[in-house]
């Protein structure tokens, strides 16, 4: 997700300071309730398994259903040819025994069973998947911050994960990458979930990453460069919230999931080197591709390993600053992670765990902040 700022952190020299939790007022705590809704995922299970004669109408009856509008919508954000129409085709074709088109309906035509089975399971188990979500949420929400979400559940959708649109606070996470794998779903979720807080806390987030084309060009470097660290922040805490080191693999998504982490964590140096660079280009090139940056960082065709970049970094806040000092930042510019990222670095330089960002980097983010501490 390429996805104002609420609060300036406080700073002594080039080191964020956080109160700690027993000088901090107290406050009502953050509470947060999920629901789940599968009517989507069993509509469009129902299109792609509907014979020849009721295929046309079991695809308009899909296409009634708001989640299956909006994993269409989502689809044509990559893929031009995916609109309402080419999904009933895909129906028809499918059940004429044609071709799929771009969706995932071939798959559960083959083998119906293996998503009725997973969505029996969520409706037996929802009150406890959803108590589940609502627990892991809880401890990195803001204090104050109550939240009501609807995760509407899809299958059907090609290289779509999970994603929360504009209409929040409902976010969606596609079966087809998960099958019957509750932990990766959940997984997944609890990723897709913390968006919703994110964007709750700091309801204009996404406008961030709207180029500016029309700044001068030392306004548009630096638009820019906070645009790469905003990306770091949402996509890094997102991906520590629904880490995958926090479930116990049952199956094949999972454990790859688990050993990508694995995999990334172990090039720490390499990929905290590519981030410094990319942020050094939006930084320093006027004319930096903002677009193409973020795909280079965050894009599943490059590792996304800007998430792991950011993942490390939370992990590193909570470990040092605690749990408290990490959700503290969720309402606070990117630039106040990074620097709290930045000061645990310097004060702890042996901590194998930690990868120090470039000098570049370093100053890059003091300016950006001093420069919004100013405003």
């Amino acid at each position: 997700m390429h996805c104002s700022i609420h609060a300036i952190a406080v700073m002594a020299a080039s080191v964020l300071i956080l109160p700690p939790a027993h000088a901090r007022q107290a406050s009502a705590p953050a509470r947060v309730t999920v629901d789940i809704n599968t009517s989507g995922a069993a509509a469009v299970l129902a299109a792609a398994t509907a014979d020849s004669t009721h295929a046309a109408a079991a695809a308009d009856a899909a296409l009634q259903t708001d989640a299956v509008r909006a994993m269409i919508a989502k689809m044509a954000q990559y893929d031009h040819t995916v609109t309402a129409e080419s999904f009933k085709a895909a129906v028809v074709a499918l059940a004429h025994g044609g071709s799929e088109g771009p969706f995932d309906l071939a798959r559960l035509r083959s083998d119906p069973d293996a998503t009725r089975r997973i969505l029996a399971r969520l409706t037996a188990e929802h009150d406890a998947v959803a108590r589940r979500l609502a627990e892991r949420l809880q401890s990195f929400m803001p204090d104050t911050l109550s939240l009501h979400a609807t995760m509407f559940v899809l299958v059907g959708a090609k290289h779509q994960n999970g994603w929360v649109p504009d209409s929040r606070p409902n976010f969606y996470v596609d079966l087809g990458f998960h099958r019957e794998e509750m932990e990766s779903m959940t997984k997944s979720a609890a990723h897709e979930l913390f968006h919703v807080v994110q964007l709750t806390a700091q309801p204009t987030l996404a406008s961030e990453f709207a180029d500016r084309p029309t700044l001068s060009p030392d306004a548009r470097e630096r638009h820019r460069a906070h645009a790469v660290l905003l990306n770091l922040v949402i996509e890094g805490m997102a991906t520590y919230v629904g880490d995958p080191m926090a479930y116990v693999a049952a199956g094949p998504r999972l454990t790859h999931d688990q050993a990508e982490l694995r995999r990334e964590l172990a090039r720490a140096p390499e990929i905290v080197t590519l981030f410094d660079t990319i942020l050094f280009r939006a930084r320093h090139d006027p004319d930096a591709p903002l677009d193409r940056l973020l795909t280079i960082g965050f894009g599943g065709s490059w590792d996304e390993t800007g998430y792991v970049v950011g993942y490390r970094m939370a992990k590193a806040i909570d470990r040092y600053a605690g749990r408290d000092g990490l959700r503290a930042l969720v309402t606070m510019p990117p630039e106040a992670f990074v620097r709290q990222y930045i000061a645990i670095a310097q004060a702890h330089p042996d901590d194998p765990e930690i990868t120090p960002l470039a000098p570049a980097s370093v100053a890059t983010v003091n300016e950006l902040q001093n420069s919004r501490a100013s405003h």
